[in-house]
């Protein structure tokens, strides 16, 4: 009898564990869906600025929405393969939440846009840098799919700000230059 007891409260703990465990994974994947409709919602909504363009890269089916505050002097784009320098902040769409960033240091920051699979910039930053050139100054808005997905970026190191799953991000971006291919060997 007593064992009989044993099993019962054995089986209800059980039953209990397992429908915490997937009530918990239920919330979970429904924090995670409206996340992502409310970085969709909030990055379609630029398409209706009309200080925004779409802008896109040949061969790309992605796009951003980009605007331009200042134009440069340069006359060549960065290509996909380019190192370049900037200055910039990085903001999370929702909740217009600062990220990082180097805007109002003296020094530039360095970035690759694609080298190979550990030497590259995130899709949307790609796609609008090479629609800059020198000495423009630009705010673009990437989607979650061309920013870091599914995955997202925990706080860590200089980044003391999270980057969750499904977040749309806008840049600032100054484009100080792009780094001759001679000048970067050295």
């Amino acid at each position: 009898m007593k064992t009989k007891k044993n099993i019962i409260i054995a089986l209800q703990l059980l039953l209990l564990g397992s429908t915490l465990f997937f009530t918990s994974c239920k919330k979970s994947a429904d924090e995670e869906q409206l996340r992502r409709r409310e970085n969709e919602i909030a990055f379609n909504a630029y398409a209706d600025s009309t200080d925004f363009k779409k802008v896109s890269v040949s061969g790309s089916t992605g796009y951003v929405y980009m605007r331009w505050k200042q134009h440069g002097t340069g006359t060549v784009n960065p290509i996909a393969t380019s190192r370049v320098q900037v200055h910039y902040q990085l903001y999370r769409v929702v909740g217009n939440i600062y990220v990082e960033g180097n805007y109002d240091s003296e020094t530039p920051a360095r970035f690759t846009l694609y080298r190979n699979e550990n030497d590259k910039s995130i899709m949307g930053f790609r796609i609008a840098l090479q629609n800059m050139v020198v000495g423009d100054e630009c705010e673009f808005v990437v989607p979650w799919y061309l920013a870091y997905g599914e995955k997202g970026v925990p706080a860590s190191g200089s980044n003391l700000v999270a980057i969750p799953t499904y977040s749309a991000l806008r840049f600032i971006v100054k484009l100080d230059d792009i780094i001759d291919e001679e000048a970067a060997k050295k």
